[in-house]
């Protein structure tokens, strides 16, 4: 089969062209080139997605994102992924890694608050979420204004995530850990299976996914100063968990209760930020996690009373 200029190119344009150059450089049903080699791998163009996400989150518009138009771009490319399609993508990848599992009823969260020595903290009012009038900074996983039960899988690491040594301040740690009244699903961006050999042919999707998602959760967990940025850098993370809050749903297990994360300040901590505020906390009492209101739970989350201690801040800080 010969092609005159002219046919190539009619190639872009008619399918019945495409279908039969497609045959004539065809062998045996394999084509020489499979892929095409200027394209993007994968966990590039979802790396640059989440770069543009960030940047434009952070820098451009925040509220009205996914309506936003690059300007800059004049010819989108089948590797472009918008800020818009952003979160969709991140989407298919936790579920399609399986990183959603199920904490049984009983599972432990160490919370802590940093006070004043003359303030008494002992119940579940007082270390659990702040009311909505009192949250008022801008946290890693929600801004101000919607608070969320930010907690450690231990205390060692609630206070590293906790308390930051303020020079001549005189403070206690007050520390408790509350207990999950059922099972509850998390995203768990800490235990990622590990990136498959480049030579490893069965599983190159998923090394390019895996590629992309430990970088990613590296950057969900970078420490960040509060120098005043923190309201800024702190913006794209505050996005994905509200998607992953308010939109997202496992499509066999259901919607979130929260997601798991890396401490940024403590190698191999474990940190959580719950879906759930002061209202879905209670100090345990017999029988509190079944306790419902018109036919609903009323308690997420119970205070372990013996669990509370307060102490001096560490020596050494």
């Amino acid at each position: 089969m010969t092609l005159t200029q002219d046919e190539l190119g009619e190639y872009f344009v008619n399918d019945k062209l495409r279908e039969e150059i497609a045959d004539a450089y065809a062998i045996q049903g394999t084509f020489f080139c499979k892929k095409d080699y200027f394209g993007l791998t994968e966990s590039e163009a979802l790396s640059y997605g989440w770069e543009r996400f960030c940047t434009v989150l952070k820098h451009k518009t925040r509220f009205v994102f996914l309506a936003e138009r690059d300007e800059n771009v004049s010819i989108r490319t089948p590797d472009d992924i918008t800020p818009a399609d952003f979160l969709d993508h991140l989407a298919e990848l936790i579920t399609e890694l399986g990183l959603v599992r199920e904490l049984s009823a009983g599972t432990r969260f160490c919370r802590v608050r940093v006070h004043d020595p003359s303030i008494s903290v002992e119940t579940a009012s007082d270390l659990g979420p702040p009311p909505v009038e009192h949250a008022r900074f801008a946290n890693r996983m929600s801004p101000a204004g919607i608070p969320l039960f930010y907690g450690a899988t231990d205390r060692r690491t609630a206070v590293c995530e906790t308390y930051e040594p303020e020079k001549g301040k005189d403070v206690r740690i007050t520390s408790g850990e509350f207990v999950t009244a059922r099972p509850i699903l998390v995203c768990d961006f800490t235990d990622l299976p590990t990136i498959p050999s480049l030579f490893d042919p069965e599983k190159q999707d998923t090394r390019q996914q895996l590629m992309f998602l430990h970088d990613f959760v590296a950057d969900l967990s970078k420490p960040i100063e509060k120098d005043g940025r923190e309201h800024i850098e702190y913006v794209p993370t505050e996005v994905v968990t509200e998607y992953l809050r308010r939109v997202f749903a496992h499509p066999e297990l259901g919607p979130l209760h929260g997601i798991l994360y890396r401490s940024a300040r403590r190698d191999k901590g474990v940190c959580c930020a719950l879906f759930f505020d002061e209202n879905d906390c209670t100090d345990i009492f017999p029988g509190w996690e079944r306790v419902t209101n018109n036919d609903r739970h009323v308690w997420w989350l119970g205070l372990d009373a013996l669990s509370v201690v307060t102490r001096k801040p560490p020596k050494g800080t």
